[in-house]
């Protein structure tokens, strides 16, 4: 049975619809649109997720596990994928264009190759609301590419 080993979560904003987590610097990593994904793109050790509103806050919850951990309910988690990064410090950062970001959100222990499953979920725009607009899962594992 998979162990959830580490976790945090951090409210972040999107700037231009877009937020991107990884491990290090991927600049130009291509927009989803541009490579044809509805939100998600991915480098080697990158994500950068588009959403389809222009919503403010996200809810970002990364999890580490031992091993792949259970599926997610498709009617909580509308839209997900799972990819393969190689982190070089195994250590997440968190970035929105323009607006900075946070380097360490998530340690899952050390350099390596991970199992990636990403999955969001839009609320709406709130107004004057201190919530969250959206949320995003992201759990790592070690493993290769399927």
């Amino acid at each position: 049975m998979a162990v959830a080993l580490s976790g945090g979560e951090v409210d972040w904003h999107l700037a231009y619809h877009l937020v991107e987590f990884g491990d290090g610097d991927e600049s130009g990593l291509p927009t989803p649109r541009q490579v044809g994904h509805a939100w998600l793109s991915a480098g080697v050790s990158c994500v950068l997720l588009e959403s389809a509103e222009d919503i403010g806050r996200v809810r970002f919850v990364f999890e580490s596990w031992d091993e792949r951990p259970p599926e997610l309910d498709e009617t909580e988690w509308p839209l997900q994928e799972e990819i393969t990064l190689d982190l070089p410090t195994g250590v997440l950062g968190l970035e929105s264009p323009t607006l900075g970001g946070i380097p360490d959100v998530l340690d899952v222990g050390g350099p390596g190759r991970f199992r990636t499953r990403v999955a969001w979920r839009e609320i709406g725009i709130i107004l004057d609301s201190d919530e969250p607009e959206a949320f995003a899962l992201v759990q790592l594992w070690p493993g290769t590419a399927d």
